[in-house]
């Protein structure tokens, strides 16, 4: 499994019981800056003055926005959970030069990647008292993208509008009012699918 990114959601719930053992959920969260760790990649190696290091350089703080339903099984401490959450996501390149041309004088470039994703996770998880601990499958529907890595010649980028993924949360309930922790992970890297000159954009975690 390849791990693309892991924020850390801090979740803010409402619960509203419709009947008995069904919840339903109004949520919010936020998810800090990341700045992975991945290997450069050297691009455009059969062009000298074309050549040039890639990376990311940071993932902007995310909001999240979303409902779901929580479903709690008889006599038991276990239930299952499933979510829609919306969140826009900025994903920030860098292309470093390793030779100054007339069309890129400064060997430093940045380029922006923006997308509105729907997040879709189905969990099982178990209440240990107001504790309560949930994992499970999610998959990301991209319903909207805007990336300017796609004004570079040579790029094409194969991905289909959904990613699968997975999570696991940990949350503390108060009354009507739950606070929690989730993961998040992709099992693509970041950059795999994409490609420049049939050259893989994937990067490897350092």
């Amino acid at each position: 499994m390849k791990k693309i990114l892991a924020p850390f959601l801090f979740a803010l719930l409402l619960n509203t019981t419709l009947q008995a053992q069904i919840s339903f959920r109004l949520s919010t969260g936020f998810s800090p800056a990341q700045n992975p760790s991945n290997a450069d990649l050297f691009l455009n190696k059969n062009s000298l003055v074309d050549q040039f290091y890639f990376n990311m350089n940071s993932i902007r703080p995310q909001y999240y926005v979303g409902a779901g339903l929580q479903i709690d099984f008889p006599k038991s401490d276990f239930f299952t959970e499933t979510k829609l959450i919306y969140t826009r996501r900025i994903c920030e390149y860098a292309c470093l030069f390793t030779v100054a041309a007339p069309y890129h004088t400064d060997p430093y470039m940045v380029m922006m990647e923006k997308a509105s994703l729907l997040n879709l996770p189905v969990n099982m998880g178990v209440h240990l008292g107001k504790v309560s601990i949930s994992c499970g499958l999610s998959g990301s529907v991209k319903i909207s993208a805007n990336s300017e890595l796609s004004h570079m010649e040579g790029y094409h980028d194969s991905n289909s509008f959904i990613r699968m993924g997975w999570q696991s949360s940990a949350r503390l309930s108060m009354d009507k009012l739950v606070i929690g922790l989730e993961y998040q992970s992709h099992l693509k890297r970041i950059g795999e699918g994409s490609t420049l000159h049939d050259q893989s954009l994937a990067l490897r975690n350092v």
